[in-house]
């Protein structure tokens, strides 16, 4: 479902509010949907119109042939073709009131919601922020695509901080976190969300994790090392505690998370190598 769908008309300005809050209940999944609501949704309209008439062809030309000289057949053909034609009508009237037709935000929606399928929020908030810069898109608009993707970004990066650093879900909460710091101040404010707190635990979990793999790795064949040792890998350049022991020399100090685990990957690839 594209991110903040508004119209001007009244039905519009219904749909809207019911989306907003099944999407607050749905913790945002609602917005993954994207085009399978619209369809629900003109379906829906269109069965909800299409039974009304249903129930008038049922008792109206009982009445109707009462009143006039038409048989009931014709009466009912009548109806029937007459139903068939408000129904479409209907339908576009959904599709352009419902729909916000502005053709520049509707390729921005577009732009937002390719980037968030792409699991590239960063872009997301690069395309917002550059159409808040334009002058032809409502910017009330824009805000409420903004806060909406904001809140995405926040929610994800709790979510995948609940789970191990490995290097998928390692490099998708950077990715967002990248996304966070290119946010305007005022919405990284949201529901007191401390990045600092997240960043500095992220790292080190993901030490954690590359430490429980490479003394994994000692049991695997050479082949599974080389292609392990490409997943050691640390991002954050914050220093940690060295420990090393080269021969009997204890090595005591202090060394960024990506230093440490690059050294960490070359010495196994320099073993392997010997071999």
């Amino acid at each position: 479902m594209q991110y903040a769908k508004e119209a001007d008309s009244g039905l519009g300005w219904l749909f809207t509010n019911i989306y907003n809050l099944a999407n607050y209940f749905t913790n945002g999944r609602l917005e993954q949907a994207t085009g399978t609501l619209d369809i629900i949704v003109y379906v829906t309209i269109l069965f909800i119109f299409y039974t009304v008439f249903n129930i008038l062809l049922i008792y109206l030309p009982s009445f109707i042939s009462v009143m006039s000289n038409m048989g009931k057949k014709e009466i009912k053909k009548g109806l029937y073709l007459e139903t068939i034609f408000i129904s479409i009508a209907l339908i576009a009237f959904s599709i352009l009131f419902v729909r916000d037709n502005n053709k520049e935000l509707n390729e921005l929606r577009k732009n937002i919601n390719n980037s968030l399928r792409n699991d590239n929020y960063s872009l997301a908030v690069d395309h917002i922020k550059k159409a808040k810069k334009s002058d032809t898109i409502n910017k009330e608009k824009i805000d409420n695509m903004y806060n909406n993707v904001s809140h995405d970004i926040i929610n994800k990066i709790k979510w995948l901080y609940k789970k191990d650093m490995d290097k998928k879900n390692y490099d998708s909460i950077n990715e967002k976190i990248t996304a966070y710091n290119k946010l305007d101040v005022s919405y990284k404010k949201i529901d007191s969300f401390d990045i600092k707190l997240y960043i500095e635990n992220i790292d080190i979990k993901r030490d954690q994790y590359l430490t429980k793999l490479i003394g994994q790795i000692s049991n695997m064949s050479p082949d599974k090392v080389r292609v392990k040792l490409n997943e050691v890998y640390h991002n954050s350049n914050v220093e940690k505690d060295r420990k090393n022991v080269i021969g009997w020399v204890p090595i005591i100090g202090k060394i960024s998370y990506k230093n440490y685990w690059e050294n960490v990957r070359k010495e196994y690839l320099k073993e392997l190598n010997k071999n």
